[in-house]
């Protein structure tokens, strides 16, 4: 079995985290955006459209879709179900209302990494020596406007959206008024938890990002203003995130 993922996407962190909940054995591969098309589409045979990460790949049956993923590791899996009997359509229901998050913070983030050369050298691929990084930053840059493309927002324009998502980082804060949005712990609180990373991203112990990263996409005015979902993330983290060994 093969994971082809983005360390640092909150799509690919939720995916991953069910997967490696249920200690389900896979071969990680990390995506890189552009480069790594090639790669996943001599994996997966998807020789036409759209590819992206988070996709899990188990002999001729492909997954491409980072809730298709939960759903078939939770089925599989031996643990205890992130998909409780009754609760499936709630937690296809926040699956859906926190993707708006997390699409409004990819537009941030990649407007935000832009602006910084820092990040644009940090965002490199790692074999990229470290003195070719500065004067190789318009290839990141490149790639920043490869993803604006991609999933079809313009990345001058990503400011204005802050309303967007201030709006739904509200509806979660008013939906949550327990340990967990559905009275246990569920895939509605994975997708949830994993929706800030992109603007107050989560400890390097659980997802490491480089420094440079980390300060651009870093977004005090909305970790202050929502810091008891910032806390609520760490603590769900703190409980159920697992790091694969």
């Amino acid at each position: 079995m093969k994971f082809f993922y983005i360390p640092y996407s909150p799509w690919s962190i939720q995916a991953k985290w069910v997967l490696d909940h249920h200690q389900i054995a896979y071969k990680p591969i990390e995506f890189v955006p552009m480069i790594s098309n090639a790669q996943l589409r001599l994996a997966s045979g998807q020789w036409f459209g759209k590819i992206t990460a988070p996709t899990l790949i188990d002999g001729s049956q492909v997954w491409a879709d980072s809730y298709d993923i939960a759903r078939h590791a939770d089925a599989i899996g031996s643990h205890d179900t992130l998909f409780p009997e009754g609760q499936t359509n709630a937690i296809h229901d926040w699956n859906e209302r926190t993707h708006e998050i997390k699409d409004l913070s990819r537009r941030w983030v990649t407007a935000a990494t832009m602006q910084s050369p820092d990040a644009l050298a940090a965002s490199l691929p790692p074999l990229v020596p470290r003195p070719a990084r500065k004067p190789l930053r318009h290839v990141a840059t490149v790639g920043c406007h490869y993803i604006a493309r991609k999933y079809e927002f313009d990345a001058a324009e990503a400011e204005r959206t802050m309303d967007q998502l201030r709006s739904a980082l509200t509806y979660l804060r008013d939906n949550l008024d327990k340990d967990y949005l559905l009275g246990q712990f569920s895939y509605a609180d994975v997708v949830a938890a994993s929706s800030f990373n992109l603007f107050a991203p989560v400890d390097n112990k659980h997802i490491r990002l480089l420094d440079p990263i980390r300060n651009a996409w870093t977004r005090e005015d909305l970790i202050e203003e929502f810091s008891d979902l910032i806390e609520w993330r760490d603590s769900i983290f703190e409980k159920h995130y697992k790091v694969r060994a």
